[in-house]
Parts: structure tokens; C-alpha cells; sequence
């Protein structure tokens, strides 16, 4: 449950809104996240349909259902392959890289444009630029994980700040929920 402060999300350069209805199921965020606009963030929108979050973002890429993990992967894959991952983050606070590594490198882009329908070039770009643009924050909502495969699909996706190295930066990282992150004193109720 523990993620990227929400305070601190106005400090992000580079957004994923992966599979949430941000602006109607985490409206308490929009504010943070126009304030990260307005720093200069860019702001993406991955998901199988339109909706209030795809048309506040300034790119809505339009994903098959159940292709999270596909893209994830690919975009991994072009992080690896043109040595984009911070290596040295990995070996101070990952484990498990080369098993991941391994993976990614099964999925190239093209092979991930069949299966989601993601253009190559979009797969690529988007992979450069987030792990360009530090720091980079993935906001991820449980609509991923609706299907057979989905908790992969989730942590190939929420794994993505970790190749980057987002992590050590103020507002990047990845978050899921807050829920369960603080105790409620429920004596009184």
C-alpha cells in the first residue's frame, strides 16, 4: 500500500494514469496533478477507453483490454535495450532484475503492438521519454487487475519507475492506493 506521497505528485515531470478514471475515482488528485502540469509535466493516459482522465491528459493511449502487461514489457525492453535503466539504482535497491530483465527482453514492441494494438513508435517514444523525463510517476488503478494474469500485469507496469530509477526523486515512483497506509482510530465510532 505504500506509494509516492500524493503531495508529492506535483513534483513528477512524466505521468502515467495507467488503467484509472482518474478525475472521477482519485478526484482529490487532479489538483496535484494540474499543479505538475503546470511544473512541466507531461501527462499520459493509458487505457481501453475514453473517458474524463483521457481528455484532461495531453495523450490518451488507447490500450486492448487485458494488454497491460505487454506494454509494460516492450516499454521495458526499449529501457534495457538502449541502456536507459539506471543500473546503478538497480543494484542498490532491486532484486530480482535479471529475472525481469529477461521478460522484457521476450517483448519487443512489435511483437507487443499485436497483442495491444500500441504502435511501435508509440511503445518507444513513450519508454524513452519517461525514463527521460525524471522524475517519472506511474498511477495505476485495479482495472489491470481484473482479468487472468492481472497482478502480473500490475507489477510489470508498476515496476517501470524502478528500471528508471524514480524512485529516488521526490514524486516518483508508482502508487496504487493509500488505503491501509495510515491506522484510523475507530475507537470512537
Amino acid at each position: 500500500r505504500f506509494g509516492v506521497d500524493p503531495e508529492d505528485v506535483s513534483q513528477a515531470r512524466f505521468i502515467f494514469l495507467w488503467g484509472i478514471n482518474s478525475l472521477s475515482t482519485n478526484s482529490h488528485l487532479t489538483p496535484k496533478l494540474k499543479e505538475a502540469r503546470k511544473n512541466g509535466a507531461y501527462i499520459v493516459h493509458i487505457d481501453p477507453y475514453v473517458n474524463k482522465t483521457s481528455r484532461f491528459a495531453d495523450e490518451h493511449i488507447h490500450i486492448r483490454p487485458a494488454s497491460d502487461a505487454a506494454v509494460a514489457y516492450a516499454m521495458a525492453h526499449v529501457i534495457f535495450r538502449e541502456d536507459l535503466a539506471d543500473e546503478d539504482y538497480l543494484e542498490r535497491a532491486a532484486e530480482g532484475v535479471e529475472v525481469f530483465r529477461a521478460e522484457a527482453l521476450r517483448w519487443p514492441p512489435e511483437r507487443a503492438e499485436v497483442v495491444s494494438g500500441v504502435p511501435v513508435e508509440v511503445i518507444e517514444r513513450l519508454a524513452r521519454d519517461f525514463a527521460r523525463r525524471q522524475p517519472g510517476l506511474v498511477r495505476v488503478g485495479y482495472g489491470m487487475t481484473r482479468h487472468p494474469g492481472g497482478a502480473s500485469a500490475l507489477r510489470a507496469v508498476t515496476l517501470l519507475p524502478a528500471l528508471t530509477g524514480a524512485w529516488q526523486y521526490r514524486g516518483g515512483g508508482a502508487l496504487l492506493s493509500t488505503s491501509g497506509a495510515f491506522a484510523l482510530n475507530d475507537s470512537h465510532l
